[in-house]
């Protein structure tokens, strides 16, 4: 504990540290003694925390503050099958698909609406794209004439192209559906222009 001892320059009181040596307070000035330098660390440290307050509190009103919608898409990318890449697809199925058959396997009750034939479904460059009841499907076609398609709800469709050129598949989701395409101008198939 500092003593208090005869009074010092300008008739102020004077202090002594522990050691027996005088204490200099000089305030409003920078002190370059141990004892004054810890006075401005409190100060120091008293201003950062303000700022360091200030600084959360902008970034708790930049996080509320309403974010920018994202731009819409032009064109929905083909569905990702496997990490990185599409599986192995071939333009030989490639071509225009005439639904002859559809058949409404859902639930009674569902809501599911009953289609005579199934939209047409266009194959190219291996990607296989079908709209049905609002909903987009696409995917890929192997080399085995396999094909599974997506939409971006989820819903699926697998089917298998057969060497007639006849795709048979079916659709899940909330409304289940089995139908039969044609490839257009195929034997047997739909003739071009129709």
């Amino acid at each position: 504990m500092a003593k208090s001892a005869d009074t010092g320059r300008g008739g102020w009181p004077q202090y002594l540290a522990p050691d027996g040596q005088p204490i200099r307070l000089d305030i409003g000035s920078r002190s370059s003694t141990s004892y004054g330098e810890a006075g401005l660390r409190t100060q120091r440290e008293r201003q950062m925390k303000r700022f360091f307050l200030l600084g959360i509190s902008g970034l708790a009103i930049a996080a509320c503050a309403p974010q920018q919608p994202t731009p819409p898409t032009a064109t929905m990318p083909p569905p990702s099958y496997a990490a990185g890449s599409p599986p192995a697809t071939t333009t030989f199925y490639d071509g225009t698909y005439i639904g002859s058959f559809t058949q409404n396997m859902s639930a009674s009750g569902s809501g599911c609406p009953n289609f005579p034939v199934a939209p047409a479904l266009t194959i190219n460059n291996g990607v296989a794209r079908f709209a049905a009841l609002d909903i987009t499907y696409q995917g890929y076609v192997t080399p085995q004439g396999d094909v599974t398609m997506q939409s971006p709800a989820g819903q699926t469709l697998t089917g298998h192209i057969d060497p007639q050129y006849v795709l048979r598949g079916q659709t899940t989701g909330r409304c289940v559906y089995d139908a039969v395409w044609q490839r257009k101008g195929a034997p047997g198939g739909p003739k071009p222009g129709t």
